[in-house]
């Protein structure tokens, strides 16, 4: 890849990123800001889903789902693309399109702890208890396995951390004497000039 493709990726990135930040809180902004990224990179997966959140989150889950249909006829689609098309089926009450879809999300990726609850949900609606009962088992098993990566991970940052922090410590403690030694070295001067005089 040359300089300038690499320069182009990491700003579609941080464009991505930004975007995402805004999708909770002001999804307009996301939505904006997805279309400003389709411009100039008209096939973006990411920011074609971000664009359907955006747009599910504003209420317009039936656009939302027109957007992704180029994504969904993709096989297979990406776990991303069937997550964010059953929120809209969800949202849209088409239960019986949105339980197949998270399911082949989960299928794709079971680590999206998000997705088992939401299924769970669906099929209790739906009336399948049973597997309702069964499939938070199964969150549970794919929750405690991100969790103890999760802590493995933590632990080795926290590790890290310590021994960071252990060297700014020592870095302060030795500027705080040097500190405490200028300030003796100048009242013990000042002591000498006015014995002096």
């Amino acid at each position: 890849m040359t300089d300038k493709a690499n320069i182009r990726l990491s700003e579609l990135q941080a464009a991505l990123e930004n975007a995402r930040r805004h999708l909770p809180s002001d999804p307009s902004v996301s939505q904006a800001q997805a279309v400003e990224i389709l411009r100039s990179d008209p096939g973006n997966r990411n920011a074609i889903v971000l664009l359907a959140a955006s747009l599910r989150l504003q209420g317009f889950p039936q656009k939302a789902l027109g957007v992704l249909e180029p994504l969904i006829r993709q096989h297979p689609p990406s776990p991303e693309v069937d997550l964010e098309a059953a929120l809209s089926m969800w949202a849209l009450g088409l239960i019986d399109g949105a339980i197949p879809a998270l399911q082949r999300a989960l299928a794709a990726n079971p680590g999206l702890t998000d997705a088992w609850g939401i299924l769970s949900a669906l099929l209790s609606k739906k009336g399948d208890m049973s597997r309702a009962r069964r499939d938070p088992h199964k969150r549970t098993q794919a929750q405690q396995t991100l969790m103890l990566k999760a802590l493995q991970t933590l632990l080795k940052n926290v590790e890290e951390a310590r021994q960071r922090l252990g060297a700014v410590a020592w870095r302060i403690r030795r500027q705080h004497v040097i500190n405490r030694l200028g300030q003796r070295v100048a009242y013990l001067r000042g002591t000498a000039v006015r014995a002096r005089s």
